[in-house]
């Protein structure tokens, strides 16, 4: 009977993100705790066995490589190894309350997508342009009389003959209104 290899796609693993100072070392002390695994406990279980250690190899060499860089998340915001571990067990023993967390976390995710998306159409004070560098406020005030002053209309119809496309076009006339009528007499 021919020795067996261990799992290809593991192996590649570990030479993708183990460092080249250890890589020799770890792979050599892996395969050979994977023949004896393979030899006692068979192929099946130990290449379960490879996969796992792989993995776990690859995720903390990587994560140590973006830590230096200085991109890994801190420990506090990183999940740990036994979340993901207890996460893949119960994935494994209740299945369909995994799959019914995962809805629910789905939905709640798509229902704060879409109130925050109503909020911005509906409620945003953002303009349609391009740039809202370009947007002015254009009034004659009236400092003697203390109000708008009438000629405005005026000035109004004289920028807008001036005009020549159509996204310069942007006036607006507000008229502040109330429910209390004032006293004519006084």
């Amino acid at each position: 009977m021919s020795a067996r290899r261990p799992p290809r796609g593991a192996s590649w693993l570990l030479r993708r993100f183990v460092p080249g100072d250890t890589r020799d070392r770890v792979l050599g002390d892996l395969e050979e705790v994977f023949h004896e695994r393979s030899r006692t406990r068979g192929h099946g279980s130990a290449g379960i066995w490879f996969w796992r250690e792989a993995v776990s190899f690859s995720v903390l060499f990587a994560l140590e490589r973006a830590r230096e860089a200085g991109v890994a998340p801190t420990r506090g915001v990183a999940p740990s190894w036994l979340d993901v571990k207890l996460g893949g067990r119960m994935l494994v023993k209740s299945p369909l309350l995994t799959l019914t967390g995962c809805v629910a976390i789905a939905t709640a995710i798509g229902i704060n997508a879409g109130f925050h998306e109503f909020v911005r159409i509906y409620f945003s004070a953002a303009t349609q342009l391009e740039s809202d560098d370009g947007v002015v406020r254009i009034s004659n005030y009236d400092v003697a009389g203390g109000g708008q002053d009438p000629r405005i209309l005026k000035d109004l119809a004289r920028w807008r003959d001036g005009l020549e496309t159509v996204e310069q076009i942007g006036a607006a006339l507000r008229l502040d209104m109330g429910l209390v009528l004032q006293d004519p007499a006084g």
